[in-house]
């Protein structure tokens, strides 16, 4: 039999609120940011609201919560992770086009650090229109060991 919204709502704020301080400390530790710990918690009761039908009441209440905590958790995580892996997957299947490029301008160095940039800023592009920040913190590392280099 399907809950009423108001049962539901009942429901939820008898077993699931008594948690919510146990979900925010777990989502800190997870996240390491305040801020960003109020986020994961916010979306994992939201998460936690939309699939409390398939709840079943009497059972671990809490458990429930951190394990809806822990998946949003490792699948943000993922979504983040994905578009620089796929721009360095990218870099190393079309490297030899750089070293093709190399062999041929020997003596024109000005040519191939063209070439070396412009395919570097063909990648942050790509990271860009896919994840923001994933291509600035591509490019805070870049710069960094670019800067190492130099010293």
């Amino acid at each position: 039999m399907a809950l009423t919204t108001e049962e539901r709502r009942r429901q939820f704020e008898a077993e699931a609120l008594p948690h919510l301080d146990a979900v925010f400390r777990y989502a800190h530790a997870l996240a390491g940011d305040p801020a960003r710990a109020e986020d994961l918690t916010q979306e994992t009761m939201f998460k936690a609201f939309r699939a409390w039908e398939r709840f079943r009441p009497g059972s671990n209440a809490r458990a429930w919560l951190l394990t809806i905590l822990r998946n949003t958790f490792i699948n943000e995580y993922r979504r983040r992770q994905q578009p620089l892996l796929v721009a360095c997957s990218w870099i190393a299947q079309n490297a030899h086009i750089l070293l093709l490029g190399a062999a041929g301008m020997a003596g024109r160095p000005g040519i191939y650090l063209w070439v070396v940039v412009t395919f570097m800023n063909v990648v942050l592009l790509g990271l860009v229109t896919t994840h923001e920040s994933n291509a600035a913190d591509l490019w805070e590392s870049l710069e960094g060991h670019a800067m190492a280099e130099s010293a």
